[in-house]
Protein backbone atom coordinates (compact mmCIF):
# COMPACT_ATOMS: atom_id res chain seq x y z
CA UNK A 1 0.00 0.00 0.00
CA UNK A 2 1.06 3.70 -1.02
CA UNK A 3 2.58 5.54 1.75
CA UNK A 4 0.44 8.82 2.46
CA UNK A 5 2.65 11.42 0.87
CA UNK A 6 -0.12 14.50 2.34
CA UNK A 7 1.59 17.07 4.12
CA UNK A 8 0.26 17.92 7.45
CA UNK A 9 0.38 21.31 8.34
CA UNK A 10 2.73 22.24 10.67
CA UNK A 11 2.00 24.48 13.86
CA UNK A 12 3.42 27.04 14.67
CA UNK A 13 5.65 27.21 17.38
CA UNK A 14 6.08 29.91 19.50
CA UNK A 15 9.68 31.19 20.95
CA UNK A 16 10.16 31.79 24.73
CA UNK A 17 10.70 35.79 23.98
CA UNK A 18 7.74 35.67 22.08
CA UNK A 19 5.69 34.19 24.82
CA UNK A 20 7.13 36.51 27.13
CA UNK A 21 6.19 39.68 25.22
CA UNK A 22 2.59 38.17 24.91
CA UNK A 23 2.21 37.58 28.24
CA UNK A 24 2.80 40.92 29.46
CA UNK A 25 0.70 42.68 27.35
CA UNK A 26 -1.95 41.03 27.54
CA UNK A 27 -1.79 40.22 31.47
CA UNK A 28 -1.38 44.53 31.72
CA UNK A 29 -4.75 44.59 30.61
CA UNK A 30 -5.78 42.20 32.54
CA UNK A 31 -4.59 43.89 35.80
CA UNK A 32 -7.18 46.42 35.53
CA UNK A 33 -9.64 44.48 34.64
CA UNK A 34 -11.64 44.12 37.62
CA UNK A 35 -10.83 48.02 38.16
CA UNK A 36 -13.29 48.59 35.20
CA UNK A 37 -15.89 46.02 36.28
CA UNK A 38 -16.34 47.98 38.80
CA UNK A 39 -16.24 51.80 37.37
CA UNK A 40 -20.12 52.21 36.67
CA UNK A 41 -20.27 50.96 40.65
CA UNK A 42 -17.59 53.71 41.63
CA UNK A 43 -18.74 56.42 39.22
CA UNK A 44 -22.76 56.19 40.36
CA UNK A 45 -21.09 55.73 43.92
CA UNK A 46 -19.75 59.51 43.39
CA UNK A 47 -23.12 61.17 43.56
CA UNK A 48 -23.06 59.97 47.91
CA UNK A 49 -22.37 62.28 50.28
CA UNK A 50 -20.82 60.15 53.28
CA UNK A 51 -22.40 61.91 56.62
CA UNK A 52 -20.36 62.17 59.22
CA UNK A 53 -21.57 62.58 63.42
CA UNK A 54 -19.28 64.78 64.40
CA UNK A 55 -18.62 66.91 67.49
CA UNK A 56 -20.80 69.98 66.67
CA UNK A 57 -22.97 70.76 63.73
CA UNK A 58 -19.96 72.95 62.20
CA UNK A 59 -17.82 69.87 62.15
CA UNK A 60 -20.34 67.98 60.90
CA UNK A 61 -20.79 69.97 58.22
CA UNK A 62 -17.16 70.59 56.77
CA UNK A 63 -16.85 66.83 56.87
CA UNK A 64 -19.72 66.52 54.37
CA UNK A 65 -18.35 69.20 52.65
CA UNK A 66 -14.89 67.52 52.33
CA UNK A 67 -16.44 64.38 51.13
CA UNK A 68 -18.88 66.01 48.57
CA UNK A 69 -15.71 68.11 47.46
CA UNK A 70 -12.90 65.19 46.95
CA UNK A 71 -16.04 62.63 45.57
CA UNK A 72 -16.66 65.33 42.91
CA UNK A 73 -13.05 65.95 42.22
CA UNK A 74 -12.64 61.93 41.80
CA UNK A 75 -15.14 61.79 39.63
CA UNK A 76 -13.73 64.45 37.37
CA UNK A 77 -10.63 62.39 37.79
CA UNK A 78 -11.99 59.07 36.57
CA UNK A 79 -13.49 60.31 33.41
CA UNK A 80 -10.36 61.72 32.03
CA UNK A 81 -8.83 58.27 33.02
CA UNK A 82 -11.94 56.63 30.99
CA UNK A 83 -10.72 58.97 28.19
CA UNK A 84 -7.02 57.85 28.05
CA UNK A 85 -5.95 61.11 29.27
CA UNK A 86 -3.21 59.08 31.71
CA UNK A 87 -0.99 62.43 32.39
CA UNK A 88 -3.90 64.20 33.14
CA UNK A 89 -5.61 61.63 35.32
CA UNK A 90 -2.36 60.89 37.05
CA UNK A 91 -1.84 64.79 38.16
CA UNK A 92 -5.25 64.81 39.23
CA UNK A 93 -5.66 61.73 41.17
CA UNK A 94 -1.88 62.87 42.72
CA UNK A 95 -3.74 66.02 43.98
CA UNK A 96 -6.70 64.00 45.41
CA UNK A 97 -4.87 61.57 47.52
CA UNK A 98 -2.93 64.85 48.83
CA UNK A 99 -5.01 66.80 49.85
CA UNK A 100 -7.78 64.55 50.96
CA UNK A 101 -5.28 61.39 52.44
CA UNK A 102 -7.87 60.36 54.61
CA UNK A 103 -11.39 60.54 52.84
CA UNK A 104 -12.41 57.66 50.31
CA UNK A 105 -11.72 59.22 47.39
CA UNK A 106 -8.38 60.37 48.85
CA UNK A 107 -6.86 56.47 49.25
CA UNK A 108 -9.27 55.16 45.69
CA UNK A 109 -7.08 58.07 44.35
CA UNK A 110 -3.88 56.16 45.00
CA UNK A 111 -5.19 53.21 43.73
CA UNK A 112 -5.69 54.87 40.25
CA UNK A 113 -2.89 57.32 40.28
CA UNK A 114 -0.79 53.57 39.93
CA UNK A 115 -2.72 52.47 37.04
CA UNK A 116 -2.25 55.80 35.35
CA UNK A 117 1.80 55.00 35.79
CA UNK A 118 2.06 51.37 35.22
CA UNK A 119 0.27 52.53 31.24
CA UNK A 120 2.81 55.63 31.40
CA UNK A 121 5.30 52.84 32.26
CA UNK A 122 6.41 54.24 35.16
CA UNK A 123 6.90 51.12 37.02
CA UNK A 124 8.30 52.07 39.94
CA UNK A 125 5.88 55.40 40.37
CA UNK A 126 3.21 52.22 39.75
CA UNK A 127 4.40 50.04 42.50
CA UNK A 128 4.87 52.83 44.86
CA UNK A 129 1.17 53.86 44.57
CA UNK A 130 0.05 50.13 44.58
CA UNK A 131 1.51 50.08 47.99
CA UNK A 132 0.15 53.23 49.25
CA UNK A 133 -3.46 52.00 48.85
CA UNK A 134 -2.48 48.43 49.76
CA UNK A 135 -1.57 50.01 53.05
CA UNK A 136 -4.68 52.27 53.31
CA UNK A 137 -7.21 49.88 52.02
CA UNK A 138 -8.59 48.44 55.09
CA UNK A 139 -11.75 50.37 54.66
CA UNK A 140 -12.24 50.28 51.51
CA UNK A 141 -11.17 47.19 50.05
CA UNK A 142 -12.64 46.82 46.79
CA UNK A 143 -9.21 47.05 44.40
CA UNK A 144 -6.83 45.48 47.22
CA UNK A 145 -6.64 42.22 45.32
CA UNK A 146 -6.50 44.19 41.42
CA UNK A 147 -3.81 46.75 43.26
CA UNK A 148 -1.37 43.64 44.28
CA UNK A 149 -1.85 41.83 41.04
CA UNK A 150 -1.21 44.97 38.82
CA UNK A 151 1.60 46.19 41.54
CA UNK A 152 3.57 42.44 40.19
CA UNK A 153 3.31 43.74 36.87
CA UNK A 154 4.57 46.22 37.62
CA UNK A 155 7.04 44.46 39.31
CA UNK A 156 7.93 42.75 35.71
CA UNK A 157 8.52 46.03 34.07
CA UNK A 158 11.65 46.52 36.39
CA UNK A 159 12.89 43.30 36.03
CA UNK A 160 12.11 42.18 39.46
CA UNK A 161 10.71 38.39 38.06
CA UNK A 162 11.08 36.54 41.57
CA UNK A 163 9.48 38.85 43.98
CA UNK A 164 6.66 39.82 41.29
CA UNK A 165 6.17 35.84 41.11
CA UNK A 166 6.17 35.36 44.96
CA UNK A 167 3.97 38.15 45.18
CA UNK A 168 1.27 36.39 42.71
CA UNK A 169 1.57 33.09 44.63
CA UNK A 170 1.34 34.59 48.40
CA UNK A 171 -2.09 36.27 46.71
CA UNK A 172 -3.62 32.64 45.12
CA UNK A 173 -3.46 31.24 48.93
CA UNK A 174 -6.50 33.40 49.07
CA UNK A 175 -8.38 33.89 46.01
CA UNK A 176 -11.37 32.34 44.99
CA UNK A 177 -10.50 29.89 42.44
CA UNK A 178 -13.95 30.71 40.82
CA UNK A 179 -12.77 34.26 40.75
CA UNK A 180 -12.00 34.92 36.76
CA UNK A 181 -8.92 36.28 37.34
CA UNK A 182 -7.73 33.22 38.97
CA UNK A 183 -6.34 31.01 36.47
CA UNK A 184 -4.54 34.01 34.39
CA UNK A 185 -3.07 35.37 38.06
CA UNK A 186 -1.46 31.57 37.92
CA UNK A 187 -0.13 31.89 34.33
CA UNK A 188 0.85 34.86 35.20
CA UNK A 189 3.22 33.91 37.89
CA UNK A 190 4.66 30.63 36.13
CA UNK A 191 5.55 33.03 33.33
CA UNK A 192 7.56 35.40 36.09
CA UNK A 193 9.40 32.54 37.96
CA UNK A 194 9.90 31.17 34.45
CA UNK A 195 11.92 34.09 34.20
CA UNK A 196 13.98 33.57 37.03
CA UNK A 197 17.35 31.52 36.91
CA UNK A 198 17.13 29.71 40.33
CA UNK A 199 13.49 29.30 40.70
CA UNK A 200 12.12 28.22 37.41
CA UNK A 201 11.28 24.49 38.68
CA UNK A 202 8.19 25.94 40.68
CA UNK A 203 6.64 27.60 37.02
CA UNK A 204 5.72 23.95 35.98
CA UNK A 205 3.05 23.05 38.66
CA UNK A 206 1.24 25.85 38.18
CA UNK A 207 1.76 25.88 33.90
CA UNK A 208 0.64 22.32 34.31
CA UNK A 209 -2.74 23.59 36.24
CA UNK A 210 -3.24 25.92 33.92
CA UNK A 211 -2.95 23.30 30.77
CA UNK A 212 -5.13 21.48 32.45
CA UNK A 213 -7.96 23.95 33.54
CA UNK A 214 -7.54 26.92 31.41
CA UNK A 215 -9.42 27.65 27.83
CA UNK A 216 -8.49 29.35 24.59
CA UNK A 217 -5.10 30.88 23.77
CA UNK A 218 -3.87 31.14 27.59
CA UNK A 219 -4.12 27.42 27.82
CA UNK A 220 -1.79 26.61 24.47
CA UNK A 221 0.84 29.20 25.94
CA UNK A 222 0.67 27.41 28.72
CA UNK A 223 1.15 24.11 26.82
CA UNK A 224 3.68 25.83 24.69
CA UNK A 225 5.42 27.39 28.07
CA UNK A 226 5.77 24.02 29.70
CA UNK A 227 6.90 22.25 26.85
CA UNK A 228 10.13 24.98 26.41
CA UNK A 229 10.76 24.52 30.26
CA UNK A 230 10.80 21.09 30.29
CA UNK A 231 13.08 20.87 27.22
CA UNK A 232 15.47 23.58 28.77
CA UNK A 233 15.51 21.26 31.97
CA UNK A 234 16.39 18.01 29.75
CA UNK A 235 19.47 19.87 28.55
Amino acid sequence: MAADTTKKPKRKRLKKQQIKQDSFVTYALKASEWAKLHFNQLAIGLAVIVVVIGFSLFTSHARRKTAQESEGKLGMALLLYDQGDFEGAKKSFTDISDQYSRARAGVISLFYKGECNLRLSNFSEAIAAYEAYIRQSGKYPLFKEAAIIAKAVAMEGTGNYKDAAMLLENLLKDMDKDDPRYLSTVYQAAMFYSQTTDMQLKAKPLFEEVSKNGTGRMKDLAQVALSILEGAQAQ
